[in-house]
């Protein structure tokens, strides 16, 4: 018997942990969606469970998809005590989150409720495609895009947005936050509320050049690819 199970509310994590011993069997699942939100993309890059029982330890590992918040696994353990544990690694290797819970395994469908904390900041960008509009005075011809930039962890971290893209010349890069700050440097970003920002492309009316371009955030604990 197989059952989705979820791991606390912050998140759900899934591996499948296959065993040369057979035991009873459910599905883990690894779901930030309710943490980071829907339409974004974050540094979270792989997670990995480890199951402890029997006096062997059995650990699998998942990538998560740009923009993706869930991993699925299905599990088989030993009868008797059995030790979760859960981390969640960055795209600069940093860990993110972290959680374990010990219980004991009798059958299958068994339940285990795991609450990854999270233990330093978490980059999350919003939206994952900027969509821009366009102003042409005959001059100058400006793209802008509003976006969101969030620390969904429990630690400041630093953050910017990457200046170089592939762009012609003449083209220039701006981005701003809602307290006029240039995002094209480093600032610190605190665990709360997202950051509104504007994300913008500037050249006289006479280039060629759409911003169908992948923007990339640079941050202390990872970076962050927008998808064009």
């Amino acid at each position: 018997m197989r059952q989705l199970l979820a791991l606390g509310a912050a998140a759900a994590m899934a591996c499948n942990a296959g065993s040369s011993e057979t035991g009873p069997g459910s599905r883990v699942v690894l779901d930030f969606a309710a943490v980071l939100g829907g339409d974004f993309v974050s540094v979270l890059n792989t997670a990995s469970l480890s199951i402890t029982s029997g006096g062997e330890t059995i650990t699998r590992s998942g990538q998560f998809g740009s923009g993706d918040s869930e991993l699925s696994f299905d599990v088989v353990v030993k009868t008797g005590e059995a030790t979760f544990a859960v981390d969640v690694m960055s795209t600069n290797n940093t860990l993110l989150y972290h959680g374990s819970t010990t219980q004991t395994i009798e059958q299958d469908g068994f339940a285990v409720s795991i609450t990854p904390q999270a233990v330093t900041g978490v980059t999350v960008i919003a939206p994952h495609r900027p969509a821009y509009s366009v102003f042409d005075n005959g001059q100058i011809r400006t793209y802008t895009a509003p976006m969101r930039v969030r620390n969904a962890g429990s630690a400041s971290l630093t953050w910017r947005l990457d200046s170089v893209v592939t762009k012609p010349a003449g083209v220039t890069i701006f981005c701003g936050d809602d307290f006029e700050n240039n995002c094209l440097l480093n600032h610190p970003l605190a665990p709360g509320p997202e950051l509104g920002i504007t994300v913008g492309f500037s050249m006289p009316s006479s280039v060629i050049f759409t911003p169908l371009v992948t923007l990339r955030f640079i941050s202390s604990v990872g970076n962050v690819t927008t998808r064009p």
